[in-house]
C-alpha cells in the first residue's frame, strides 16, 4: 500500500498517525477509555487482537486553524479513540480563521488529510522518507 493510502487512526499533540489497515483494525493502550487525551497512547504496530498481523504506522506533523476533540472540550473530552474511530466525532474540525469548513474523520487517507488541512489554511509536514510518494500525493485530483 502506498503511503498516500494509509488511513487516519489517531491524533496527538499536532501529530497524525496513519495505518495501512482501516482504523477499526488498529489499537493502542487505553483506546477504549475516555477522555482519550488523558489515557490513550500511540497505535500499536500490530492488528487489534492479533500480535502476528503487523500494521505499518506512519505519522506526520501538522498545524493550522484546526481543532481536535480535546481542543473543543477544553482538554477533557468525553470521547475514547475507539469512539472517534467509529465516527462519534471527527478527529479535526475547523477553528476560528479556517479558510474552509472541513471535518477530517478516522479513515481519511494521507492524501485527503493533506488536502483537507491545507484547504482549512494549515500545513502538513511530511518526512523525507515520503519523498518518493509526495509527487503522486499532489498529482491526483
Amino acid at each position: 500500500m502506498k503511503i498516500a493510502d494509509h488511513q487516519l487512526c489517531y491524533i496527538e499533540g499536532g501529530k497524525a498517525y496513519f495505518a495501512d489497515v482501516p482504523p477499526e483494525r488498529v489499537w493502542g493502550d487505553d483506546w477504549d477509555d475516555a477522555p482519550y487525551e488523558h489515557n490513550a497512547e500511540r497505535p500499536y504496530d500490530h492488528e487489534k487482537g492479533d500480535l502476528d498481523k503487523k500494521v505499518n504506522i506512519i505519522a506526520c506533523m501538522f498545524d493550522g486553524p484546526v481543532e481536535t476533540p480535546e481542543d473543543i472540550s477544553g482538554g477533557n473530552s468525553r470521547y475514547s479513540v475507539e469512539a472517534i474511530n467509529k465516527g462519534a466525532i471527527a478527529w479535526l474540525h475547523p477553528s476560528w480563521g479556517a479558510k474552509e469548513e472541513r471535518y477530517i474523520h478516522a479513515g481519511t487517507t494521507v492524501r485527503e488529510f493533506i488536502k483537507g488541512v491545507e484547504a482549512m489554511g494549515g500545513t502538513v509536514y511530511v518526512s523525507l522518507d515520503w519523498v518518493g510518494d509526495v509527487s503522486f500525493l499532489r498529482e491526483e485530483g
